[in-house]
């Protein structure tokens, strides 16, 4: 039996749903799992006393500076194999020599870890164990798991055991992997063409399987509202399954949902069948108030009309929408940012958040920045946060990326406050400070959260949880402890 070490930065309002299942998965081979948070736990000695044969850690572009600092720090005290996965390691390969990490695991990594913990219990080389990247060698791929309802359920006690958002009553699963999309600003593209010919990209669980799992989590643990953070819940050609969904949810879990839906894939019958299984919010993606840029530049030629009709839609039949839009984009114009706030409040969403535009490593619309001399391709100076921090292309001047910041927070109180949406975009350029708008940020979020996802919830623990959110908001939008400004953020 291997003993495993999962290492997370923070907790968050979403499980690690990634985390847990590779847990689970260790677990019923007979390895022994733990996962801990660093702003939760002393890590030091959770390893001296957990004593892990690996060490293993989970990393986005931007965050990845952390754990390679902190891996070093712990293999100074003690010995183990440290692997990272992620969309850092699974598209940043060439970067493990340098981490000081023993090995990268690319892709799925189920397999991968099972066989690397069966070589590590065995002391075998563990340089040819498929996706994973050894001393600069990257292994083949492993094919996609064909059959999710073959994984067990995701193991969320050791997670729970130590974070305080086993106390917060919402729960985060994913149903399904893979996208049908291939946007060339999401990491889907590259990921589907790297498993070009190893399976179906797209796979979901059984229905099911899907409402067993989630009746076992309500059952340890205090539920009141479900997240299904799958890209897209339901494409237009899956109505059986959510049809079948729609009746089975209801009548044998009936907790309230949000879930991820594409423009396109909206209709009458997918947002009846939602509301029908006890559905609250739909999350929706904008992506750009400018119609020719969304068809031209992110691939999306879905026009105005067709992305207003589905948030009236969503309306319609009793749901909260949720919009999601990217400013700073290549490309537009002076004005273009300032229309897509417009654009947002035309929609009317319940909430609107608006993200300052990174090219993702190794996109397509991240390969075009660099093309185009307006991104140098330094990924490694991105924040853990980069969704919340000024844009890193050349072609906006400093004061244009001001306005970026400030739009991104003042665009979500102006889609919640509509009536005053163009008085605050007349004023965006007198605001002195970016603060006052975080804050005005976060009220609005508290605010349309309980339309979104209502809870109950002791007072007393309601504000410890609102604490929390506000500490998780603050930091993305200030990129604190960032190993670059020499706060790791982990305890000695």
């Amino acid at each position: 039996m291997a003993k495993i070490l999962f290492i997370l930065r923070t907790p968050e309002l979403y499980d690690p749903v990634g985390v847990i299942s590779l847990a689970a998965t260790l677990k019923s081979k007979g390895h022994e799992a733990d996962i801990v948070s660093v702003s939760e736990t002393d890590v030091f000695r959770a390893a001296g006393d957990f004593s892990p044969d690996i060490v293993a850690y989970s990393a986005t572009t931007g965050s990845h500076r952390y754990y390679y600092s902190l891996n070093r720090s712990l293999a100074a005290r003690y010995r183990f194999f440290s692997v990272m996965g992620g969309p850092h390691a699974t598209f940043f390969p060439q970067d493990q020599p340098a981490s000081g990490m023993d090995a990268f695991c690319r892709g799925e990594g189920e397999g991968a870890l099972v066989e690397l913990a069966e070589h590590v219990q065995a002391g075998a080389d563990p340089g040819g164990i498929r996706n994973l990247v050894v001393a600069g060698k990257a292994n083949p791929l492993r094919p996609l798991i064909e059959d999710l309802d073959s994984l067990p359920f995701s193991d969320r006690s050791e997670y729970y055991e130590r974070a305080w958002v086993r106390d917060h009553p919402v729960r985060s699963f994913i149903v399904s992997r893979g996208c049908a999309y291939a946007c060339p600003y999401c990491f889907n593209s590259k990921w589907n063409e790297m498993y070009r010919g190893l399976g179906a990209v797209l796979r979901r669980q059984s229905v099911d399987r899907v409402i067993d799992e989630v009746n076992l989590v309500r059952r340890r643990y205090p539920t009141q509202f479900i997240r299904f953070n799958d890209d897209v819940f339901a494409y237009g050609n899956t109505t059986r399954w959510l049809d079948e969904f729609a009746g089975k949810y209801r009548a044998r879990v009936g907790l309230p949902f949000e879930c991820y839906m594409r423009c396109e894939d909206v209709t009458h019958e997918t947002a009846r069948l939602l509301r029908k299984a006890g559905c609250r919010s739909v999350r929706m993606g904008i992506e750009c108030g400018d119609a020719g840029i969304r068809a031209r530049l992110l691939a999306r030629p879905v026009g105005d009309d067709r992305i207003l009709d589905a948030f009236v839609t969503v309306r319609q039949h009793g749901l909260v929408p949720v919009s999601s839009t990217m400013l700073a984009l290549p490309g537009g114009a002076e004005s273009t940012d300032e229309e897509s706030v417009r654009f947002t409040v035309r929609a009317r969403p319940g909430f609107a958040d608006f993200y300052i535009y990174h090219p993702y490593p190794g996109t397509p619309l991240g390969e075009y920045a660099r093309e185009q001399g307006i991104f140098e391709g330094d990924f490694q100076s991105f924040s853990a946060y980069f969704g919340s921090t000024p844009s890193p292309l050349k072609c906006f001047s400093p004061g244009r990326k001001r306005r970026q910041m400030l739009l991104s927070a003042w665009g979500t109180v102006a889609a919640y406050a509509p009536a005053w949406s163009e008085f605050i975009l007349a004023c965006l350029s007198r605001i002195p400070s970016q603060f006052l708008g975080f804050l005005l940020y976060f009220a609005v979020k508290v605010l349309a959260n309980r339309r979104i996802s209502p809870v109950r919830m002791p007072v007393w623990r309601a504000l410890r949880q609102l604490a929390n959110a506000f500490r998780l908001e603050r930091d993305r939008r200030y990129a604190r402890a960032n190993p670059r400004s020499g706060s790791l953020g982990f305890r000695f």
